[in-house]
């Protein structure tokens, strides 16, 4: 006859870890079977680190450290900090543009006027070169 207490089974398992600071995890159990993964839940402020969820191994070990929840304050802070450099390096970029191009006209870079000249009044006159003996080959010497 048996004379111990009754025995009882449990299952073969991780033990559940503490839930998070800012965080609790969504089961009843106090372990979780092998091959299984354990969900955490951050409070409305927070949001779950990488380390979520844990999967229970078959070595009974949880495949990462204990999670964590992050301040979403200190996610938006950096958010923010990423959006205000991106935006000054688009700036600055379109700037140095501008810069080139206004460089590069201002150069002296003559403009094609196919030998039409405005003289003082206004008028448009046709400019006729005249060639020197020296410049013209066909003159008779």
């Amino acid at each position: 006859m048996w004379s111990g207490s009754k025995p009882k089974c449990e299952v073969a398992g991780c033990p559940i870890p503490n839930p998070p600071e800012h965080g609790r995890h969504t089961v009843n159990h106090s372990h979780i079977p092998i091959n299984d993964t354990l969900e955490f839940i951050c409070d409305l402020e927070y949001t779950p680190g990488d380390s979520m969820p844990l999967k229970c191994g078959n070595n009974l070990q949880w495949s990462a450290p204990q999670p964590v929840c992050i301040s979403k304050g200190s996610l938006n802070a950096f958010l923010t900090l990423t959006y205000v450099i991106g935006v000054f390096l688009i700036v600055s970029v379109a700037v140095n543009i501008l810069l080139f191009i206004k460089i590069k006209r201002s150069k002296g870079i003559p403009e094609n006027n196919h030998g039409v000249n405005k003289n003082v009044e206004g008028d448009l006159s046709i400019e006729k070169k005249v060639l020197s003996p020296l410049e013209n080959d066909n003159t008779e010497r």
